[in-house]
């Protein structure tokens, strides 16, 4: 018996290494464009935080005590403001993020170092042993991928 081609069946395309090699360049590209701009966004939000919390809480520690001559109407919006300001520390965890885009950075760099480094070693003629090792970057990669988008969802307080 011989296959029958149906007249509207779609034809398979059969990638090439370069097409393997590509998707998996522009996937690490866009894990660490992201990790960057983590990175870019949390350390200058922690130093805020960290600087502007002690700051608020001194300033309404001065306003409530004695005669300061501060209204209390506007003690009470800085505490207002002070407590927004916590619990937003408090959610988002900015140095923790901070440090966990850093660590995804030095991830991505190793792993580009290895791509690169096996890319140059591997043999495209040889399909199944370039294919296997495709799967095995793109398996790494993809881990990096689930660790990152773990990580930049704010989790519940305990």
């Amino acid at each position: 018996m011989t296959a029958q081609v149906l007249p509207n069946a779609p034809q398979v395309h059969r990638k090439s290494t370069a097409e393997f090699q590509q998707e998996l360049e522009d996937r690490y590209s866009w894990h660490k464009e992201k990790a960057e701009l983590h990175s870019k966004i949390f350390k200058p939000l922690g130093f805020s935080f960290g600087l502007a919390i002690p700051l608020l809480s001194a300033l309404i520690t001065y306003a409530v005590a004695g005669e300061s001559g501060i209204p209390k109407s506007v003690a009470a919006i800085m505490g207002l403001f002070l407590t927004l300001l916590t619990i937003m520390h408090s959610v988002l965890k900015p140095e923790e993020r901070f440090a966990k885009a850093v660590q995804h950075c030095i991830s991505l760099h190793d792993w580009k170092r290895e791509f690169d480094i096996q890319m140059t070693e591997a043999d495209p003629q040889d399909e199944a042993a370039f294919h296997t090792l495709i799967r095995d970057l793109d398996n790494k990669l993809s881990n990096i991928g689930k660790e990152m988008a773990e990580s930049w969802v704010p989790k519940p307080p305990a």
